[in-house]
This record gives C-alpha cells, structure tokens and sequence, in this order.
C-alpha cells in the first residue's frame, strides 16, 4: 500500500518555521509557522509572499545588517548555518520574537541554480526580556520596560507594562505596547524633568524625578519615579525599566497642608504669610515679563460699628461677602489677601497702570452698591477706602509697597473716606 503525503500540510503542522528565498532575495515558500512569527503578509490577487520591512538584531540585540542574515550567509558560503541566533520584529504582533536559525542551499530543478533555505525554532520563552517578570507582576508600584531605540526621537516604544500600571492609568497591557510614554503625558507634564530624564539616560545614568503624568482618562496624578537602564551581556543599553509610585495623596496632603497654612480662615483668600509668600513670587514674575503692577490696601469704613451693633459673627459674614466680591472680579492671576481684621490686600499686574487703578476704583464702586443680605429683616451695606502703590523701577519688595500703600489709604480715610488715593504715581 502505498502512503500518500500532503508536503504542503506536513511542513505547515512542524514546530519549526521555514522559509526559502530565490537568488534574488525573494521568498518563494513559507510554512505557516513561518508566516505566524515572522509577520508575513500574502498577496491577495497574486498569492505572494509579501516580506516586511525586516527589522533583525543579533543575540545582543544589536541592529543586524543585511549581509549578516542567515540567509545571505547561507548564499555566499559552502557551508550550512547552525544555531544562529537572530531577533525578529514582528510588525503584526508588535513583538520581538527570538530564534535559533539554520540555513543552507537547496538545489532547484534548474541545474546550477539554489534555494536558500532557513529553519527557525522558537526561543523566546527561554530568551524572556523580563527576567522577573512574575516578581513585577504583582508588584505594588507600577513598572514599565521599554527599549532603548530612538531615545530622542519619538521615544523609546514600551515593551512590557505590569498590572499595577494598568490599574493606575487605565491603559490596558494591549493599548501600552508599542506606544511611547507619551500616552501618559500631558499639559502639566514637566518638560524641565524630562529634558532630565533624557540626559541622563542617553549617557546610561539612572534618573529619578517627580513628574505628573495622566491617566486614559484624563485625570492627572503624581509618580515619583526610578528609571534604570538594563544592559545585555555585551554592556550595551537595551531597555530602560521604570519603576514608579503613585505619590498622588501625599503631594495632595502637601499641597492641601501648605494651603491651609497660607489661607485665611473665613474668607479662603491668602492669609498675611501667604500674601509675602505669592507677593513677591507675584512682583518677581512680573518683572520677568517686563509687566507693570500695582499693590493696593483695602480698610472697611468703620467696620467696628458694624462688630459692635450687631456682633462678630455679622461682622464675619460682611467679610466673606467682601473678599468674594474680590475674587470674582479679579483674574485668577492677581492676588486677594486678608491682612487680618478688616484689611484686604489687591495685587493686580500686566495691564496699564491707568487701567489698573480704575479696576480698583471698580472695586470701590462695586462694594459701596453691595448689599450683605444677614437675614429677612438685616442687611448690611459698606463703603471701603483704598490706597495704591505702583511699581516703581528697580524696587522689588514687597514690604516696600505695602507701606505706600499704606500710607495713601490713611490720605483715603482723612479726606472722607470711600476713597482711592495712589501714592508715588504721577497721572498723565
């Protein structure tokens, strides 16, 4: 009895890929396994084997040149190639798959003319770029490898992400691989520390920064984080692996501890320590932007008659009604700050100093109509006076333009009060 074989479904059900190519450097057959692992791609209306763009390395995972493939070394040589070690990049899959590879010529039904045939065996579970990767796994920081190619191009493409990256940004493994970290950067993203992290790591330095990052979603969060760049046996950077913890809650208490220190109370405007802190952050930021500005002191007119005919706790819903009229007609770029009592301190900056002083004189004008509704049958209506210090060349202290300032709202209160009077400022 004689045994029919299928060839065709017998090279295709091997565990090995094959693959032939011509003397022009054509495929002419693949197996499926081949196909699979190699990413090829067959024509439709044609049926041939289209090959990618090949993106091979060597066992250190070194960019291999053409003449150095084991098929072009199996053309120009007598001998057989074994057990040579290759990396392929799969477009398909987006992966680097790893192989041992044989290859050699294979004479055709044309006399004096070759295949070239190589044999791949999968070695990429033995060959594992993530040696701990069931210790990173489960780890309670996020970890994230990726490749050392193009560090100050588009950036290097993310490799392997484990799940408590996933958990934090809301990226699934499938959406990360591939991309660049950018897909966790945003507007608030700092281009100081990254500059920093690229610096150090195209000299192979490990670099550790605090950055804000954000998830898929769009919510930002804070990571402080390890980058540390893994080198083959050779000695040579090919990955970079970063380790990161979510800091989110403890910036937040930070930042929410030092707002409490710097905020009054009562009105949740900027408290005496916290106006000298953003005052003259605010007056130094204005010079560099060669922007002008003014400080202004703000006195509620006979405040006390208010305390003392209907009590502190009138008097303090005054206040609040007060400083919101500030801050909602103010640019979130200006400052509004209670000195304590019934002074208020106004630093406005970048318009003309003309159009400042008459937001000011809006101000007044704005809290002289307001009426503080207590209850049904109270209402209480105040005037306040003010005094103006305008910036003045070479002089950035902010204690300086308190005291002007200080000194015009006494001339607003002596001339009748309701007042705006500017000191060192001469009108044109």
């Amino acid at each position: 009895m004689k045994l029919k074989i299928n060839h065709e479904q017998l090279l295709d059900g091997l565990s090995v890929g094959i693959i032939a190519f011509n003397v022009d450097a054509e495929i002419t057959y693949a197996n499926g396994k081949a196909i699979a692992w190699l990413g090829l791609v067959c024509e439709v209306d044609s049926r041939r084997l289209v090959q990618p763009t090949w993106q091979i390395v060597d066992k250190f995972g070194e960019p291999l040149p053409f003449e150095k493939y084991p098929g072009y070394l199996a053309a120009h040589s007598d001998e057989p190639i074994e057990n040579y070690e290759i990396g392929v990049f799969n477009h398909l899959e987006n992966c680097l798959y790893w192989f041992l590879c044989d290859a050699y010529k294979s004479p055709t039904e044309r006399k004096g003319t070759y295949h070239y045939v190589v044999t791949f065996t999968n070695i990429t579970a033995q060959k594992e770029l993530i040696p701990f990767k069931e210790v990173v796994e489960h780890a309670n920081d996020a970890v994230i490898v990726s490749d050392a190619i193009d560090l100050k191009g588009s950036g290097p493409s993310i490799v392997y992400v484990n799940k408590e990256f996933t958990r934090l940004t809301g990226y699934s493994y499938e959406e990360a691989i591939g991309r660049t970290t950018d897909i966790v950067q945003g507007e608030k993203t700092s281009p100081v520390a990254k500059k920093h992290i690229i610096e150090c790591l195209s000299q192979g330095k490990p670099v550790r920064e605090e950055i804000i990052n954000y998830t898929k979603s769009g919510q930002p969060y804070w990571i402080d984080v390890n980058i540390v760049p893994l080198k083959n046996d050779s000695g040579v950077v090919t990955h970079y692996a970063a380790i990161e913890r979510d800091i989110t809650k403890i910036k937040d208490k930070a930042f929410n501890l030092e707002k409490l220190a710097k905020t009054d109370a009562l009105t949740e405007v900027l408290n005496r320590r916290g106006l000298n802190q953003d005052g003259e952050r605010f007056i130094n930021l204005a010079r560099h932007n060669e922007k002008s500005f003014v400080v202004a002191v703000m006195d509620i007119d006979r405040f006390k008659n208010v305390n003392d005919t209907h009590g502190h706790d009138v008097g303090d819903v005054v206040l609040k009604s007060l400083a919101d009229i500030l801050v909602d007609n103010i640019r979130t770029r200006d400052l509004v700050s209670r000195m304590g009592g019934e002074e208020f301190v106004i630093l406005l900056e970048g318009d003309s100093l003309p159009l400042m002083i008459q937001k000011i004189e809006n101000l007044r004008q704005l809290i002289e109509k307001h009426v503080t509704i207590i209850k049904d049958d109270l209402s209480i209506q105040v005037t306040c006076s003010f005094g103006i210090a305008v910036a003045e060349e070479g002089v950035d202290l902010l204690r300086h333009y308190l005291k002007l300032a200080d000194v015009a709202l006494y001339q607003s209160k002596n001339s009748g009060r309701n007042k705006i009077s500017v000191a060192n400022y001469d009108h044109p």
